[in-house]
């Protein structure tokens, strides 16, 4: 990835598929740090971990992303995913 360009258009396709994933399944939270966020194309799973910094263990990560502050499919399906979680959590009635 050499330009501005390329980053936009890598973040844009992960994107797209980070909703397709959502829209198979919705990730399982393990903890309050880890997720098994679904494949888009398989049965498998892959585990999300977000404690300083995000996390995956898919080869797109470990290839392209990692040390580069990018993100794969599975960690943005997981930030749209939290995002879509806040807006329609219940909020406590203050008396």
């Amino acid at each position: 990835m050499d330009s501005t360009q390329d980053i936009k258009q890598f973040s844009n396709t992960r994107e797209q598929r980070a909703r397709a994933i959502l829209e198979i399944g919705n990730p399982e939270t393990l903890d309050e740090f880890t997720y098994l966020v679904p494949s888009q194309n398989s049965d498998r799973k892959y585990r999300v971990t977000h404690i300083d910094a995000y996390s995956c263990e898919c080869e797109d990560f470990k290839r392209r992303c990692q040390g580069k502050n990018l993100y794969c499919k599975h960690i943005k399906a997981i930030i749209l995913f939290q995002r879509i979680k806040q807006k329609y959590e219940v909020k406590p009635e203050v008396e």
